[in-house]
């Protein structure tokens, strides 16, 4: 298409002028980048959609969801919006859409250094668990943090971290890790995060 040497900011007209309906990229700061709004793909591009889930579907085979099992060493990963969010992210949003939802949790994830990787998964299945009624697995119930702890790295003591706290699921108590509550909700059309 020749489109490779095309200079910053010309990327969307051309695509919009060539009549594309989707731009899937991995430029995850296009959104911040970008008027979406006015362009023909604002209704596509979408943040959070795993490009092995978007392939997969779009292909018609079968899609690879992210496990318990799979996170240890997907959130020691460095990120500049910190090494829990996206992994877990896509997690959730897995969980929402699987038909299987035993299979994602039925292997206990393991994990040796931070303490916090363990109780966070555990908080976040335990609550998806008891959310929709699966049971939750043994190896939940071994995992809990030595103190009061915020996933997203708020001081709890705050004023945002005080509300995170109010706002967490109830199985966060159990494993001292608090997060809020309306995380559990990516994918599905609760989400409470803006969709682009």
């Amino acid at each position: 298409m020749g489109w490779k040497s095309l200079p910053n900011g010309e990327l969307l007209p051309t695509t919009d002028s060539a009549g594309f309906a989707l731009l899937i990229t991995g430029d995850t700061n296009m959104v911040h980048q970008q008027n979406l709004r006015a362009r023909r793909q604002a209704d596509t591009v979408s943040r959070g959609v795993s490009l092995t889930s978007l392939t997969d579907g779009l292909l018609g085979e079968e899609t690879t969801m992210l496990t318990a099992a799979d996170l240890p060493e997907l959130m020691t990963v460095p990120c500049p919006r910190g090494p829990f969010r996206v992994p877990l992210a896509q997690f959730v949003m897995d969980w929402n859409r699987s038909a299987s939802r035993a299979a994602l949790i039925q292997d206990p994830p393991a994990h040796v250094g931070d303490d916090i990787v363990l109780p966070a998964i555990s908080v976040i299945v335990h609550a998806l668990a008891a959310r929709d009624g699966e049971p939750v697995p043994d190896w939940v119930y071994e995992h809990r943090a030595v103190e009061d702890v915020a996933m997203f790295d708020h001081d709890l003591d705050s004023r945002l971290g005080r509300w995170v706290r109010s706002n967490a699921p109830p199985e966060s108590e159990y494993h001292r890790v608090f997060f809020d509550g309306r995380f559990l909700d990516k994918g599905t059309d609760r989400q409470w995060l803006p969709r682009v």
